[in-house]
C-alpha cells in the first residue's frame, strides 16, 4: 500500500524530471502544491473506487427477530451477504441508504460484504495514512497530480503527464478487470 507520503514524494520527482534547469517550479511554490495534493489524491481515490472497488466486510449477529443495521461510514455499495452456513443471503431490505433490514428470523453469524469509500484526507493528515485503492492506481496518481498543479504553468508538459496517466489507467483497468475474472473463474470451477 503507498501512503501518502510516497505520493508526494513520486509527484515532485515528476517536477523534477520534467523541469529545465530545474526551473520548473520555484522552492517556495513546492509548500503551496504539497497541501493541495491531499485534496488531489481525495478526488483520485474516488475516481478509482468505482473502476476497481475496494472490497472489505465485518460480522453481524443476528437474533431471532427482524432487526436493523446501519452500515459503516464508508459504506458504497452491497457486495452480498452470506450466513456462516449457507452462500448468498438474500432476504435483507433497505430502510434507507445506510441501514439493511434482515428479515430472516434464523439466529447466527452473517458476514456483510461490501465495497467502501476510500479514507477521506485533509490538509492535515499525516503523511503515513496508507491509500486505499490498488497499488497499481496509487502508483500512476502522481502523473495526474502533477499534471493538474502544473497545467497553468506549463500547459503542454501538463497534456503529456495527463496522456500517460490515461494511457496508464486502461492498462490498470484491463489487468485488475482480468485478475478479478480469473479469480472467478478458479473458485467457479
Amino acid at each position: 500500500m503507498y501512503t501518502l507520503k510516497e505520493v508526494k514524494e513520486m509527484v515532485l520527482a515528476l517536477f523534477d524530471e520534467y523541469s529545465v534547469d530545474n526551473q520548473l517550479i520555484g522552492e517556495s511554490e513546492v509548500g503551496d502544491y504539497t497541501i493541495r495534493i491531499p485534496m488531489l489524491v481525495n478526488m483520485l481515490q474516488m475516481e478509482w473506487c468505482r473502476l476497481i472497488k475496494i472490497s472489505t466486510s465485518y460480522t453481524i449477529t443476528h437474533p431471532k427477530i427482524e432487526a436493523l443495521y446501519t452500515m459503516p461510514s464508508d459504506f458504497m455499495e452491497i457486495d452480498k451477504i452470506v450466513k456462516k452456513d449457507r452462500y448468498g443471503y438474500k432476504e435483507y431490505y433497505w430502510e434507507d441508504r445506510k441501514t439493511l433490514k434482515l428479515l430472516d428470523t434464523d439466529e447466527g453469524e452473517y458476514k456483510v460484504y461490501y465495497f467502501k469509500y476510500p479514507v477521506k484526507l485533509t490538509k492535515v493528515s499525516l503523511d503515513t495514512v496508507e491509500l486505499d485503492i490498488c497499488d497499481e492506481a496509487a502508483n500512476i496518481i502522481p502523473l495526474k497530480i502533477a499534471s493538474i498543479i502544473i497545467q497553468p504553468e506549463k500547459a503542454d508538459i501538463s497534456s503529456r503527464l495527463l496522456q500517460l496517466y490515461e494511457n496508464e489507467k486502461q492498462m490498470v483497468i484491463v489487468r485488475q478487470t482480468q485478475t478479478i475474472k480469473n479469480v472467478q473463474t478458479v473458485f467457479s470451477i
